[in-house]
């Protein structure tokens, strides 16, 4: 993947935001996580996430700007 943007989400709740995103998307496409790491798999690209004290790391990865 070639194009990466990240946020940083301060939030107090990552964990569970983290876990509940990728149940979500567990229906649609294909999740892995644990309570402090996930991926979710787009067809388009994939999103990775970090649980950390406080705050949550959202990377999305993309092919091309496009699809970014």
């Amino acid at each position: 993947m070639d194009h990466v943007a990240t946020t940083n989400v301060p939030t107090e709740k990552a964990s569970s935001y983290l876990q509940q995103l990728c149940k979500h998307f567990a229906h649609k496409v294909e999740t892995r996580f644990t309570p402090e790491e996930g991926s979710i798999a787009f067809d388009f690209g994939r999103a990775e996430l970090i649980a950390r004290d406080g705050v949550l790391i959202i990377s999305a990865n993309a092919s091309d700007q496009a699809s970014l």
